[in-house]
């Protein structure tokens, strides 16, 4: 199963004996999905008998893209937090060229958040959701790989201005309650993989 986040709206892309759509046909699969992010329900059901083959056909209708990010410890059992556009997040980016899922991932949090990692931990499932390209108007589906890291608590934390992130803190553990109510709801399956 696949599951894609529109703000708070979820699509699960699951397979079943039979296919709910046609997604042999974009246009009827991008109306399915325009539809959807215009109306008031809060879940998507796309049914398909094959969801290795829907799941490619699904990819094509949108702008497709990859970012890495990281849920950073410390000594102290506080995770990293930052805030950007009013909203609390995780450090994360897109992938460049050529590069590394885990490579980029480093990457974007030194350059986010001012701290260098000291080691890397195991992967978490990667997270999808849809948004609007404010460029061209066009609907991307970004697909973020997402790494446990460690760092040290002592490292400055220096929030990257340009990319409007407007504070970085470190955040107990015990409060990820809170950082769930102040963030997207695609993060709070993350912290949930965590705990398992």
């Amino acid at each position: 199963m696949y599951e894609v986040f529109i703000k708070s709206k979820r699509i699960l892309l699951k397979e079943s004996k039979q296919n709910n759509v046609n997604f042999s046909n974009p246009l009827e699969l991008n109306k399915t999905v325009l539809n959807f992010i215009e109306n008031k329900a809060e879940v998507l059901d796309l049914e398909c008998v094959d969801l290795k083959e829907a799941w490619r056909k699904f990819k094509k209708i949108f702008l497709y893209i990859k970012a890495s990010g990281g849920l950073i410890f410390n000594e102290k059992e506080e995770f990293l937090v930052i805030k950007r556009k009013g909203f609390w997040d995780l450090p994360k980016g897109k992938i460049d060229p050529g590069e590394k899922k885990k490579k980029a991932a480093l990457r974007e949090v030194e350059e986010e958040t001012g701290v260098i990692i000291d080691s890397l931990g195991k992967e978490y499932p990667s997270t999808y959701h849809i948004y609007h390209c404010p460029y061209n108007k066009k609907l991307v589906l970004k697909r973020t790989f997402w790494f446990q890291m460690f760092a040290d608590s002592k490292q400055a934390l220096v929030p990257q201005e340009e990319e409007d992130i407007t504070n970085v803190f470190w955040l107990p553990w015990e409060e990820k309650t809170e950082f769930i109510e102040k963030t997207y709801p695609t993060l709070s399956s993350l912290l949930r993989e965590e705990n398992d």
